[in-house]
């Protein structure tokens, strides 16, 4: 077997075994282009390696800087395209593993990677339908929707106390959504409406009538 497949192979098979991922395309939670996105996010951390790999030191798994900003990276693709946060620490193991791959695809010796796929093919497919996604979305209660038009009403009066015209912005949708690692996305749709802040300021009575006065 040549070299450069084996590690194409294990490159491959170090994504495939990704829970995390696996689960985010699995249930979609890129949506309809969920696979494609993943292939999206592989040709990412294959730039990455590339670019890296060109310094003059080069990328290391055994580097600490290397490994955080791999995974750094890992982070950040899998919330930009699958809405996904990473707290099981699988993002390090990937990132060490994607690393080792690279440092030795450079110097040429195949030894871990065929190691890492006889260790694959060995383990017990992921039983995927065990796993669940939990919705992590907060929304926006009237309460807080209240205090905030309460709040920028105040910043918009004046030193003589006059209010100056303004309208905001109201979400009565998704106030902040995000989804833990292993967990399922739910991509709720985002209501925006436009209405008038209520001055709080009194109505203006007009001045009470001067009596006449009589030249006599």
């Amino acid at each position: 077997m040549a070299i450069v497949p084996i590690f194409d192979e294990a490159f491959d098979m170090v994504f495939a075994k990704w829970t995390c991922l696996e689960l985010a395309v699995e249930q979609g939670w890129g949506g309809r282009d969920s696979r494609g996105k993943s292939s999206q996010l592989k040709a990412e951390v294959q730039e990455f390696l590339a670019v890296g790999s060109r310094r003059r030191r080069g990328l290391s798994h055994e580097n600490k800087d290397d490994v955080n900003d791999l995974a750094q990276l890992l982070i950040s693709l899998m919330f930009e395209f699958f809405s996904a946060e990473i707290e099981d620490g699988s993002d390090i193991e990937v990132a060490t593993l994607l690393l080792r791959l690279n440092t030795t695809r450079r110097a040429g010796d195949s030894s871990f990677a065929q190691e890492f796929l006889q260790s694959v093919a060995a383990m017990a497919p992921t039983n995927l339908s065990k796993c669940q996604g939990v919705d992590t979305t907060e929304y926006v209660t009237d309460e807080h929707v209240l205090n905030q038009m309460a709040l920028e009403e105040g910043s918009n009066e004046d030193d003589s106390g006059g209010e100056k015209e303004n309208k905001t912005t109201r979400d009565d949708g998704v106030a902040d959504s995000k989804i833990s690692a292993g967990t399922a996305n739910t991509t709720p749709e985002v209501a925006n409406s436009e209405e008038p802040v209520a001055s709080s300021m009194p109505p203006r009575r007009a001045p009470p009538p001067q009596p006449e006065v009589d030249d006599d």
